[in-house]
């Protein structure tokens, strides 16, 4: 964001010399201007392909590590609760105690699986607006061609989309 800011304050003539004619500072100030956009570009690039690693990283953390035990832990409720048969009252109210718990548990962690999905997703989405921008020019460098407008328009959409949902409220 500082070199966002030091574009912005360097097109507006802010940091312009004092003691110089005008003519000299415009052409000075747009070169001035694009050197601090595109290293400003690249600096959200970096920290796009930073913000990936560790979405990717806790994403596949979680899938394999507590969404895997809570999945097992509900399905071993429930084949135990649907093999055994009880005529206690009291056995068959802690059988129905264990298994809404476990489904709870399962619930909760894949509400949390939903987040982190999110995060990546919206990671994903950055990296591609990033990469597509004046000073990165990946897609360019790559394939020869700039990535399309439309899906480069998309992927800041579904971005700033998943930015929303995380933000409003539940109504629950």
């Amino acid at each position: 964001w500082a070199f966002d800011n030091l574009s912005f304050l360097t097109s507006s003539g802010f940091l312009d010399p004092i003691a110089s004619d005008s003519k000299s500072n415009a052409t000075i100030r747009t070169k001035r201007k694009q050197r601090a956009s595109e290293y400003a570009a690249r600096c959200y690039f970096m920290g796009g392909l930073a913000g990936l690693y560790v979405n990717l990283r806790s994403f596949w953390i979680h899938r394999n590590g507590a969404l895997v035990k809570a999945r097992r832990r509900y399905h071993h409720h429930h084949d135990e609760s649907t093999t055994t048969t009880t005529s206690s009252s009291n056995s068959s109210h802690d059988k129905e105690s264990d298994d809404s718990s476990a489904n709870d548990a399962l619930k909760k962690v894949e509400q949390k699986h939903f987040e982190l999905f999110l995060a990546l997703l919206k990671s994903t989405c950055d990296v591609t607006v990033f990469s597509n921008n004046p000073g990165i020019d990946l897609h360019l460098k790559l394939r020869g061609k700039k990535n399309h407008e439309g899906f480069h328009c998309l992927c800041g959409l579904i971005s700033a989309s998943t930015v929303l949902y995380n933000n409003f409220p539940n109504a629950e």
